[in-house]
């Protein structure tokens, strides 16, 4: 073989070796997304899914990419034994933020049926959200039975207590109302929504 043609094999396998080369450097700097996905722990998926969800509330523009974001975080954790139950609730919170309520229902209900034990302690709050989708479209018996189910687990949940008291007073129950009222505001006298909804209601009872 003629040197000329030696020196164009050996140049092809020295391009070919490089190009190699290139390839494995760069798939070590940027790998695949699913390599990342064994290495990352349940806690961090969670505090990034929190992270996005928490720019979402204080962005002054509200970008809805941030939650489909903090959705792709929590995914996997909603098919592993060990982080379904906390995974379902901020899933469900995510449409909450969204204010998406069909969306929020499924999951809340997934969470408080699939988890009735409430080891984790989110029922409670599940099932105010549960109630106040529920009121929200006027099904307030199925509203009642959450708010009452979220109390039971948690007496001191100040937002079930005002959410309770309004579905209270549009039934007429101006009483009840307004002692869950006053127990929301004693519960945290810094939110304003339950001492204007006081005010109603001891002024319909005046009527």
């Amino acid at each position: 073989m003629k040197k000329s043609h030696l020196l164009i094999v050996a140049l092809c396998i020295a391009m070919l070796a490089l190009f190699v080369a290139i390839r494995q450097n760069k798939s070590m700097e940027k790998p695949e997304p699913d390599a990342n996905l064994t290495s990352e722990t349940p806690e961090a998926r969670f505090e990034l899914s929190k992270n996005y969800m928490k720019q979402y509330r204080i962005a002054k523009t509200r970008k809805p990419a941030l939650l489909e974001k903090a959705r792709e975080s929590l995914l996997p954790l909603l098919n592993l034994k060990d982080t379904r139950e906390e995974a379902l609730f901020y899933y469900g919170l995510t449409f909450v933020d969204e204010m998406k309520p069909r969306e929020a229902r499924i999951y809340f209900m997934k969470l408080v049926d699939d988890f009735p034990k409430n080891k984790k302690g989110n029922n409670t709050f599940a099932y105010r959200f549960l109630g106040d989708i529920s009121s929200f479209n006027n099904r307030t018996e199925e509203a009642r039975f959450f708010y009452e189910k979220s109390l039971e687990l948690f007496p001191n949940n100040f937002k079930a207590h005002y959410g309770y008291g309004n579905l209270l007073m549009l039934r007429g129950d101006l009483e009840e109302a307004v002692r869950h009222f006053r127990r929301a505001i004693a519960l945290n006298d810094k939110w304003p929504p339950p001492k204007k909804a006081l005010q109603q209601a001891l002024s319909s009872m005046k009527k």
